[in-house]
C-alpha cells in the first residue's frame, strides 16, 4: 500500500499544476468541431502492446478492455476538455478502476493506461491544427484528471486491503512483525490462541509463544524462511 501511496505523492510533485489558468477554447473548438475520427483512436489505443500487457496485468482481456471500459474512458477525458464540471465516479473510469482493483498493477502503470490514449489523441491532430493551444490543452486536461483518477485508485486499493484484513482477522491466526522479530500486530484470534492479551504480545519477541519442544535449529530454520518472504512448512 505504501508503494501507491508514493506514488501519487511523486506524480503530485511532478505535476503541481493547481492554480494554473489555461485557456482551453482551442482545445474544445478541437474536439466539438475537428475531431471526427474517434473509432481510429480507440482501436489504436486499445489494440497497443503496452496497453494490452497492462490491462492483462490488472486482471482484465484487452478485448473485455475495448468492449466495456475504453469507450467510457475516452467519453470521460472528451467531456472534461469541453465541459466545466465532470465527476469521474459517474462514468466508465470508475467501473475500470473497481474491475482491476489492485491485483497485479500499480497506480502508475494504471495512469500509463490513459497516457497512452493521451499520446494517441496528440498523433490525430491534423498538421494543420497543431496549435500550442490544442497540445497545450490536451497536456493540461490529463495530467490534471490523471492525478483525480490515481488518488481514486489508491484509496480503492486501501479499501480492498482493509477488506482484506477484516476477512483474514475473522478466520485466521495473523501476527505481524518488525525485521527484528519483535511483535508489532497481533489479531484478536492470535491473542485468544497464544493466551496472552495485544498489550503483552505488542514489542516483545515471537519467540514468546513458541512451543518448549520446538528446538533452536526449527526455530532458526521458520524465521529465516520468513525474512526470506518464503513459506515455511
Amino acid at each position: 500500500m505504501y508503494s501507491y501511496v508514493f506514488c501519487i505523492y511523486f506524480l503530485h510533485m511532478s505535476f503541481d499544476l493547481k492554480g494554473i489558468q489555461l485557456d482551453l477554447a482551442p482545445l474544445r473548438d478541437f474536439f466539438t468541431n475537428t475531431l471526427s475520427d474517434t473509432q481510429a483512436i480507440l482501436d489504436a489505443w486499445t489494440c497497443r502492446k503496452e496497453v494490452c500487457e497492462l490491462v492483462l496485468r490488472g486482471g482484465v482481456h484487452p478485448e473485455e478492455f475495448r468492449e466495456r471500459y475504453a469507450e467510457g474512458v475516452f467519453d470521460y477525458f472528451l467531456r472534461v476538455a469541453t465541459e466545466d464540471t465532470v465527476d469521474p465516479r459517474s462514468n466508465g473510469i470508475t467501473k475500470l478502476i473497481d474491475r482491476i482493483g489492485y491485483e497485479g498493477i500499480t497506480t502508475i502503470e494504471l495512469v500509463d493506461i490513459f497516457l497512452y490514449l493521451k499520446w494517441e489523441i496528440l498523433s490525430h491532430i491534423p498538421d494543420s491544427l497543431s496549435s500550442i493551444g490544442v497540445v497545450n490543452g490536451i497536456h493540461y486536461v490529463f495530467e490534471v484528471h490523471v492525478l483525480t483518477i490515481a488518488r481514486m485508485h489508491a484509496t480503492t486499493v486501501r479499501r480492498l486491503l482493509e477488506e482484506y484484513r477484516a476477512a483474514a482477522d475473522a478466520s485466521s491466526i495473523v501476527s505481524i512483525t518488525d525485521p527484528e522479530g519483535n511483535i508489532v500486530y497481533a489479531n484478536d484470534i492470535f491473542c485468544s490462541v497464544s493466551g496472552y492479551s495485544r498489550e503483552e504480545l505488542i514489542g516483545r519477541k515471537h519467540n514468546i509463544i513458541r512451543h518448549p519442544d520446538m528446538s533452536n535449529e526449527v526455530f532458526a530454520g521458520l524465521w529465516n524462511t520468513i525474512k526470506l518472504k518464503k513459506v515455511w512448512k
